[in-house]
């Protein structure tokens, strides 16, 4: 290898005559042009070969290029390769080239490029309107890479490419076209990567790419994406980035592979994908990301994969607001710190959280106006923190082995509900629509309020789809009874719509109603029993009175019955005092001196005045004491029969 070859005019003799035939300039180490392109970087003594003498044969050759155009390989060109605006050009292959500066091919319009394990300062391609591939495998730029609106007819190729601009953008590809895929696996990028609004034919491919931008610089995105138009699949598995991944409104006519990455946000960002359109599936599988993961109004058309993933932010471990998912949404052994929120997104298929973690201080899940038309798997999932689940899912919602701080159902339309072995502070029904309560190992956890609920029917979770009790546990099982539906709402902090100081027999209610729907009058008669008399001790003063004395004579419409047991009390008043008081007849002339009150048949005629057998119309007491405590229990005992007929004939209203 030399420093010079004796002259610049016959270097560009060699470069005409190498167009004319197809050759080889420079270290040959193959006969044909298309010899092997995996060549290491030569050492530093090489040809040196002016870059202006390059253009000159290439813009003023005067016979037709051989189509295998012409290759340079192991030289330094010295100077700038200025091939701005020439049309036409030939095939040119660079590899393992040294580039004293940046080459400049803006505007130019080649058959193809092939700038391979070279050193340059820079790329300025512009424009370029390359007919076939760009190949650009290996090389080491220390600066920028501009390939903005360039046109590329078939690939584009970066693989393994190391790129080095630290205060600015490292690879410009906004607004090319590329009618393949562009290959940018094991890129080593420390700057920006800007592909804003790229379209490509095929699949990008970004596998095990490592992009960072320096601890130094204010900018926060690291690769942007937003606009792009992918033709094929986008892949990012076991991408490493240090800064934000922006890429709102791209669409992927594939799916989006980023399992295994790695990616760490800055200020507060990683990953932002809103607006987004992915035909295919969306893998974040196994993927460790540190700041948001922003997924907003994006629409996925096949399965979201985040099993066994760890997510980490201080504000949102991953917001997927308003999006729509065409199929199943995979959390199996997820992690995330942070809030998870799905508000007002909408699933077609199932969730499945099995062993899932939440950890945040405050709301670690949010699936407000969340639609999902599939099953919900929360089972044996840790969230440690608050979870407002206020969403519409109607198949169901499986908390079997769960464990939640603060868990909110308030509002939700809930299929199935699952609680079996289920860990909770504390559960809020207030408005929620359950069509199936199933209930399974005990305790069950404690209601906060439930006031505006409705239950369907009661159930019991099947044997063989539970795990055995956790620590604390009971192996009971089956359907709610009567009695522990009494201590569940009686735990509750129940409130009414007048407030918080008032009791809601709503719940209690609503629960009856369910029992009465499982062929069970008795229990649920029972339950709305007990809440009316929990209402009246939770009434004023001034309302107490009537209440308990409505309770304790027709069981507040529910036991109508128990105005016998009254009657017959009375009854036993008017005869002992008929027993006791002195009488005299109402019509001496009709009676004789040797006849005397019957009292029982006067204490029947005083406390049911309906029997009307005449003893008491016969006779009169003489004190007229007894006189006003007879008159009392007449009155008494006109109003029990009359609670009575009305509570037997169903004509009193129920409490």
């Amino acid at each position: 290898m030399r420093e010079s070859s004796g002259g610049d005019a016959a270097w560009a003799d060699q470069v005409r005559r190498a167009l004319e035939h197809g050759g080889v300039i420079g270290e040959s180490t193959a006969d044909s042009p298309g010899g092997d392109s995996d060549i290491e970087h030569p050492p530093r003594g090489r040809a040196v070969i002016p870059a202006s003498e390059v253009r000159q044969a290439l813009v003023s050759r005067a016979r037709p290029s051989d189509p295998r155009g012409v290759e340079f390989r192991g030289v330094r060109l010295s100077g700038v390769l200025d091939l701005a605006s020439v049309e036409g050009l030939p095939p040119l292959r660079f590899r393992s080239c040294q580039f004293d500066a940046a080459p400049v091919f803006a505007n130019a319009s080649v058959a193809s490029l092939a700038i391979e394990r070279c050193s340059l300062p820079g790329l300025d391609l512009r424009g370029i309107a390359v007919h076939g591939d760009l190949r650009l495998i290996g090389i080491d730029a220390d600066g920028t890479v501009d390939a903005e609106d360039a046109r590329i007819g078939r690939q584009l190729l970066l693989s393994e490419a190391t790129l080095h601009q630290p205060d600015g953008v490292a690879l410009v590809l906004s607004g090319a076209s590329i009618g393949g895929r562009v290959a940018l696996d094991r890129l080593n990028a420390v700057g920006e990567v800007n592909a804003i609004g790229v379209r490509s034919g095929g699949e990008m491919d970004l596998t095990d790419a490592v992009i960072a931008l320096p601890e130094t610089r204010e900018v926060r995105t690291v690769l942007r994406l937003g606009g792009a138009d992918i033709g094929g699949n986008l892949q990012l598995a076991r991408m490493v980035t240090h800064g934000e991944v922006r890429a709102p409104g791209i669409r992927v006519a594939g799916q989006v592979d980023a399992a295994d990455a790695q990616l760490t946000g800055r200020a507060g960002r990683a990953l932002q994908l809103n607006r987004a359109r992915i035909e295919g599936s969306l893998f974040l599988e196994n993927a460790v990301v540190h700041a948001d993961v922003r997924i907003i109004g994006a629409k996925i058309g096949g399965q979201l994969f985040l099993s066994g993933s760890r997510l980490s932010s201080d504000a949102f471990a991953l917001l997927l607001g308003g999006t729509e998912v065409a199929g199943n949404v995979y959390l199996i052994g997820a992690r995330f710190t942070g809030l998870f929120s799905a508000r007002g997104a909408v699933i077609r298929g199932r969730i499945r959280a099995r062993d899932a973690t939440f950890t945040d201080p405050g709301w670690a899940i949010e699936f407000d106006r969340m639609t999902v038309e599939g099953d919900i798997e929360l089972t044996g999932a840790t969230v440690t923190g608050k979870a407002s689940m206020a969403g519409s899912f109607r198949t169901s919602l499986d908390l079997t082995d769960a464990t939640f701080g603060r868990l909110s159902l308030a509002e939700a339309d809930i299929g199935t509900l699952v609680l079996d072995g289920t860990t909770a502070d504390g559960i809020d029904f207030s408005g929620t629509s359950i069509t199936h309560l199933v209930t399974g190992r005990r305790p069950l956890p404690r209601i906060v309020t439930a006031h505006g609920w409705r239950v369907g029917m009661l159930g019991a979770a099947s044997r063989s789809s539970t795990a055995a009790a956790p620590a604390g546990a009971s192996e009971q099982s089956g359907p709610l009874t009567r009695d522990e539906a009494t201590r569940w709402l009686d735990g509750a902090q129940a409130q009414s719509a007048a407030g918080s100081s008032g009791f809601s027999q709503q719940p209690w209610k609503a629960l009856a109603q369910a029992f009465a729907d499982l062929g069970q009058p008795e229990d649920a008669r029972r339950l709305r029993f007990r809440a009316s008399r929990r209402a009246t001790r939770a009434a004023s003063p001034f309302a107490r009175a009537p209440r308990r004395l409505y309770g304790a004579t027709v069981g507040y419409g529910y036991y109508p019955g128990l105005v016998v047991f009254w009657l017959a009390g009375l009854y036993l008043v008017a005869l002992t005092a008929a027993s006791i008081a002195v009488f005299q007849p109402t019509r001496p002339d009709a009676t004789t001196a040797g006849d005397k009150v019957i009292p029982w048949l006067f204490a029947v005629d005083t406390a049911l005045p309906a029997a009307a057998t005449g003893e008491a119309a016969a006779w009169s007491v003489v004190d007229p004491f007894w006189g006003l405590l007879f008159g009392a229990i007449r009155v008494v005992g006109w109003v029990l029969i009359s609670l009575l007929i009305a509570g037997v004939t169903g004509i009193i209203r129920k409490d």
